[in-house]
């Protein structure tokens, strides 16, 4: 993930839900929407070269641990 590799800027409140069990890339990409709130998916792929199927299973599991949350609608809405 390119852009998800660089330094981090900021670390989420609690990562323990995810550290286990879960890919790096989830971590990374949770790191990178705690950094860069209010992104698109489209976007998100286009930066890190990731496809956003990719990024939408890895949003999902980010959800279902309550880590982060949807605002708008469904089809513009943001992380």
């Amino acid at each position: 993930l390119q852009q998800m590799n660089q330094p981090e800027k900021q670390k989420p409140e609690s990562d323990e839900g995810i550290s286990k069990g879960v890919n790096e890339g989830v971590n990374k990409l949770l790191i990178y929407i705690t950094n860069n709130p209010g992104e698109r998916i489209p976007e998100i792929s286009k930066k890190a070269g990731v496809p956003a199927k990719t990024l939408e299973r890895w949003i999902k599991v980010l959800r279902e641990l309550g880590k982060i949350e949807f605002r708008g609608s469904s089809k513009t809405g943001a992380i």
